[in-house]
């Protein structure tokens, strides 16, 4: 009787676990694709001082609501935007290089899950 009384009480913990892992599985966040690409418009491929670009960043991957975050670095001076939100990940901001450089433009895009961003370099002319 002993045994037959462990037996059960074994398989009731059992499935216990397992529900517990199916909860689990059906609570985890749901993936998303990679980050969507930064992309900013050029004269034929070139940016020129003083010149007016733009920054966009297209919807998220399912779309999702959240806030978009414009950074743009060279020199050692980082210029972030105010934060842009967004209903589905999507967002687009002018820049306009202040000085002959390399620049590095990356976006962050904070949801509810989580942050994602990506980025890109620009070589700045006269």
């Amino acid at each position: 009787m002993i045994t037959a009384f462990s037996g059960t009480r074994i398989r009731r913990s059992g499935l216990g676990v397992a529900g517990a892992a199916a909860v689990m599985v059906l609570a985890a966040p749901t993936a998303y694709a990679d980050p969507a690409p930064l992309v900013v418009s050029s004269d034929n491929g070139r940016h020129y001082l003083g010149h007016t670009y733009t920054l966009s960043v297209a919807a998220a991957d399912p779309p999702r609501a959240g806030t978009v975050t414009f950074c743009a670095a060279a020199g050692g001076i980082v210029t972030c935007y105010p934060p842009i939100v967004t209903p589905d990940g999507s967002a687009t901001r002018v820049w306009t290089p202040t000085k002959l450089a390399i620049y590095k433009i990356d976006y962050k895009f904070k949801h509810s899950t989580g942050t994602t961003g990506n980025g890109v370099t620009i070589y700045v002319k006269s």
